[in-house]
């Protein structure tokens, strides 16, 4: 719901709209980890995909 068409721009750049920076808790100086969906590409902060991920999986070994 909180996807955006971007275009990329000579460079190789493109433009994140603040709301989803803000979102997406991506500030100039973060580490972000960018992720491919298909067609789509996904920007994380990095902390906060760390920490998705890490749930996630524990959430996989307790229903195996």
């Amino acid at each position: 719901h909180s996807a955006t068409p971007v275009s990329i721009d000579r460079q190789g750049r493109i433009v994140v709209e603040e709301r989803l920076r803000e979102f997406a808790h991506i500030a100039p100086s973060s580490k972000v980890v960018v992720t491919g969906n298909i067609d789509r590409v996904e920007l994380w902060n990095d902390g906060v995909y760390r920490e998705i991920a890490e749930r996630s999986r524990a959430e996989m070994a307790a229903v195996l």
